[in-house]
């Protein structure tokens, strides 16, 4: 249904996923030669169709701050937008109320619109395991960049995603 997985890219650009077992090593290498940047995405699919993707390839790092605080926005307001990426793309979620169940409207500008209509509670429950997967590969990291945003920001996200 909802997939959430992190892609980091080794010295040759070819994709990692980081839950590989190479993905420590190759992260810390890659850092090392690029000033701390880890570049990589967010690849998101719904059922087979690819949401964000490779193309969408940006400072991972960056990509998860500004995807956590717009979702934490939303949480709080039925309403996010991020356009934290060194790309220039805007990613928007927006909480509709058309059926029982609240749906997310998920919206990716990047030269064209993109729209996605996902169940709040699978998408929320997704969101949450990838986060916690990926601030745990970064604690791990030699150059942690974003560890200390990272972590209250997904520890804020589950206890409003909770309540």
């Amino acid at each position: 249904m909802i997939s959430i997985n992190t892609y980091i890219f080794d010295l040759k650009r070819d994709k990692v996923n980081i839950t590989d077992e190479k993905a420590i090593s190759i992260s810390s290498d890659y850092q090392m030669r690029n000033n701390s940047l880890l570049e990589g995405f967010i690849h998101i699919t719904y059922y087979d169709q690819s949401v964000i993707s490779e193309e969408h390839c940006d400072d991972v790092e960056l990509m998860w701050i500004g995807f956590l605080r717009m979702t934490l926005q939303y949480l709080e307001n039925g309403y996010g937008e991020t356009s934290y990426f060194i790309h220039n793309q805007i990613w928007k979620m927006e909480r509709i109320h058309t059926r029982k169940e609240k749906q997310v409207l998920f919206r990716i500008i990047n030269n064209k619109m993109e729209k996605f209509l996902f169940d709040e509670r699978i998408f929320m429950k997704e969101l949450i395991k990838s986060a916690e997967e990926f601030t745990s590969f970064v604690s791990m990291l030699a150059h942690p960049n974003s560890i200390t945003v990272l972590a209250p920001l997904l520890k804020k996200m589950i206890n409003i995603s909770i309540d």
